[in-house]
């Protein structure tokens, strides 16, 4: 048991890669050839009988705390209150590489947006969703930059399951809110895992760089 659980975190980067790999290309196949609006309806017949008033607020700011607005905000106060000069520069280089890859990717797609069941509107092609993609890998980020150096295990485990269920909450709140379907949802978190798997093995790498210069 031991052995498994040692190849599986030393092979961390590889497998979360593979996995989000066939998950994605699994989507886009389906999305393809008209497939996924079964799996789509199906996951928003979850979240309709729970619209109401008060869950909508809820999502409603839950949303925010995946737009734009806050997270330009929270990178500047993080740059601030950081020491290391790698570390000052990846937490905003990341936000603007997964958003431009986001961006790009959306406009190969160009997946048309949810038609009247959106609570609140938005603009701009679909597929993949930018707040599932930008968050996972924002938060994602800080999940690894946490796991990586708080030594307080109790401290530690509650920020990062703390991270984790509001980047299933700000997922979940597209759904919810109508804007995007499942499957965008779902690509965006598997490309984001791909690109932080990537992402952090060259921060890690930068980073051993700095402290031995």
């Amino acid at each position: 048991m031991e052995k498994i659980k040692q190849f599986f975190w030393e092979n961390r980067r590889i497998l979360i890669i593979s996995v989000s790999i066939v998950l994605f290309l699994i989507i886009v196949y389906s999305l393809a050839s008209n497939q996924i609006q079964a799996f789509d309806e199906k996951v928003y017949s979850f979240f309709r009988p729970m619209i109401s008033g008060q869950v909508t607020i809820l999502f409603r700011v839950i949303t925010a705390t995946g737009g734009a607005v806050f997270l330009v905000v929270f990178t500047l106060l993080l740059v601030l209150f950081r020491k290391e000069k790698i570390t000052r520069i990846a937490i905003p280089l990341n936000l603007v590489l997964v958003t431009l890859l986001n961006v790009v990717i959306k406009e190969i797609a160009r997946r048309p947006r949810p038609v009247d069941i959106g609570i609140i509107e938005e603009i701009g092609f679909s597929f993949p969703s930018a707040h599932a993609m930008v968050n996972t890998a924002f938060y994602g980020f800080l999940i690894y930059l946490i796991f990586c150096n708080e030594k307080n295990k109790t401290k530690r485990n509650i920020l990062c399951i703390s991270l984790t269920l509001l980047i299933l909450g700000i997922c979940s709140s597209r759904i919810y809110l109508g804007v995007h379907y499942a499957s965008d949802v779902l690509a965006g978190m598997c490309l984001s895992l791909i690109y932080l798997a990537i992402f952090t093995k060259w921060y890690k790498g930068m980073k051993q760089k700095s402290l031995e210069g």
